[in-house]
């Protein structure tokens, strides 16, 4: 007999990894908080407090002079949409849902498969910039 637990679950964590398809890490790539938040787990690979993260995002969206609406506004779209499609991807594990529960985010399954395709991004577009810088307008 299957536990709440085990019927709850729909993918397993090799599933999850296998699964994404390119469009999947696309719509991830696309938004600069969920960035945001890849960048900052692939800087320590430890685990993050929703509230730290927040905290981290505003400063790095706004600076250190953000106000604390600022800093709610960010929390309340990390809570309510970022977290859960990259906890839905198989990129973080959360545990909490909700604003009330805080459990800690880490890596999860397809965490590298997704940094991968954004670090390979980064490196094609810089690559690309620099073939164009090498371009001095000459004729054919």
């Amino acid at each position: 007999m299957a536990t709440i637990s085990e019927e709850v679950r729909t993918m397993s964590e090799a599933d999850i990894e296998t699964e994404l398809s390119l469009s999947d890490i696309y719509m991830l790539l696309s938004n600069e908080r969920r960035l945001i938040v890849i960048e900052l787990l692939a800087r320590d690979r430890s685990e993050w407090d929703k509230r730290d993260l927040a905290r981290e995002l505003v400063t790095r969206t706004k600076g250190e002079g953000h106000s604390y609406s600022d800093y709610q506004n960010a929390h309340v779209s990390l809570i309510q949409t970022h977290l859960p499609k990259l906890r839905d991807h198989g990129v973080i594990r959360a545990g909490g849902d909700g604003e009330r529960r805080l459990d800690p985010i880490s890596p999860g399954p397809a965490f590298d498969l997704v940094l991968n395709a954004k670090n390979g991004a980064a490196l094609a577009m810089s690559a690309e910039r620099a073939l164009g810088e090498g371009k001095t307008g000459e004729s054919a």
